[in-house]
């Protein structure tokens, strides 16, 4: 006759089904996800109560690194997080080693452990790569769940290994982080006195400067426009700026899309990252006038722009080729700050440029004077770059013949044809 046990305690049923299995007369139930937070914690699914710690893709990896380090240090059970699913891990690259974070699992810390009381942390992976925790406890010990997905939340922000780093944000099916080398040096980029000094004047304003700022109820966000025709140094400039923050910042340099698409999920990653560098790369390509085509670029742009913390050391650092095309709601001064103008070098930082391209190559000093006396007016920095790898490619000797005959081909300016093809 067969013995009713609904309503018992999970240890009886699971006892009885060992025994069954024992004796030969049936197989062991897998154990699925609710049992196994049922034995942990001791009591039926009804009096379960679940806080939600929910991940963004800036902070998915922080948060399954600080539950890794809490399933290292008490030594938790693991379990499935939904049906009867194994648990399952997911290797990532941290930046200074391999590391792996839980993508599907469940873990049991008995009392006294991770707490006074018996806890379960259910890991789940969602679309976009998003790790979801639940804390699970039983209905009476919600302040131990919540002081729990506090614990996890602060640990995150000290273990995320995109802090402090130079990232790439993007859209690939969602916002993506992604980190990569920066480099620049000041000293490489020739532009004006000016421009430097006005960039300073706003690093100066999230470092320090910033308390000062705060106090006297200022913001110390700060936003910085760049202008100028392509190949000026514009780019140069912020990367520049960002290699000599990283590591006490986070740079994130977004891509077009983002910027168009989802610019507002960006700063909302700066706040988890601390001390922020947003470059914004050619910002005109992905916010135009209002009206000249899908305002929702442009809106974007603005909520974003208009949704960053005032007192959060955030400097935004945007490039624009063409100043006009951008609505002038984008420009005005309580978004961005500074409008620098970045134009086309003079004589003496022509020269400048050449002296650092050309140097090993035997040029004289009077040699490359020449050579910049006989550029057109409106040569940019990446200009003389090109001019100096075809002279180099041509196999024609590096002299300064070779620099005056490439000159006059002109073939180190790219141009597009003009008419059509018939």
């Amino acid at each position: 006759m067969p013995i009713d046990l609904t309503g018992e305690n999970r240890d009886v049923t699971r006892a009885v089904e060992v025994i069954r299995a024992l004796l030969g007369d049936a197989h062991i139930t897998p154990r699925t996800a609710t049992s196994f937070a049922e034995d942990a914690l001791g009591v039926l699914e009804a009096h379960h109560t679940v806080i939600n710690i929910a991940s963004t893709p800036a902070t998915a990896t922080a948060i399954g690194l600080a539950v890794a380090r809490l399933v290292a240090e008490h030594g938790a059970e693991s379990g499935p997080s939904s049906h009867t699913d194994p648990p399952s891990w997911l290797s990532i690259d941290v930046g200074d080693g391999a590391d792996r974070i839980p993508e599907d699992a469940a873990f049991a810390f008995g009392a006294g452990t991770l707490a006074e009381v018996p806890v379960v942390l259910r890991c789940e992976t969602g679309f976009r790569e998003t790790l979801s925790v639940g804390v699970v406890t039983r209905s009476g010990d919600v302040a131990t769940g919540e002081a729990v997905r506090d614990r996890i939340r602060s640990a995150a922000q000290e273990l995320n290994p995109l802090r402090g780093r130079a990232i790439t944000a993007s859209l690939r099916g969602g916002l993506t982080f992604r980190a990569f080398e920066l480099t620049g040096d000041r000293a490489e980029v020739v532009v004006p006195e000016q421009v430097w000094a006005e960039i300073d004047l706003s690093v100066r304003a999230v470092t320090t400067h910033a308390d000062q700022l705060r106090r006297l109820g200022f913001r110390a966000a700060r936003g910085v426009l760049l202008c100028g025709p392509p190949g000026v140094g514009k780019t140069a400039v912020s990367r520049a700026v960002a290699a000599e923050l990283v590591g006490d910042f986070t740079v994130i340099v977004v891509g077009a899309a983002a910027i168009g698409a989802d610019l507002a999920s960006v700063y909302a990653a700066a706040v988890e990252f601390g001390r922020c560098v947003v470059i914004l790369d050619d910002v005109d390509l992905a916010v135009r006038r209002r009206g000249d085509g899908d305002d929702s670029a442009l809106a974007s742009l603005l909520d974003a722009l208009d949704g960053v913390d005032q007192s959060a050391e955030v400097l935004t650092i945007a490039t624009t080729n063409d100043p006009r095309s951008l609505d002038g709601a984008a420009t005005r001064a309580t978004r961005f700050d500074s409008v620098v103008e970045v134009g086309y070098p003079n004589r003496e930082a022509l020269i400048g440029i050449l002296q650092r391209r050309t140097a090993g190559l035997g040029l004289t000093d009077d040699d490359v004077a020449v050579i910049a006396d006989s550029l057109p007016s409106e040569t940019s920095g990446a200009d003389v770059g090109a001019l100096v790898r075809r002279v180099v490619l041509a196999n024609a000797g590096t002299d300064i013949d070779a620099f005056l005959l490439e000159v006059r081909r002109r073939g180190w300016l790219a141009a597009v044809p003009v008419g059509q093809y018939l």
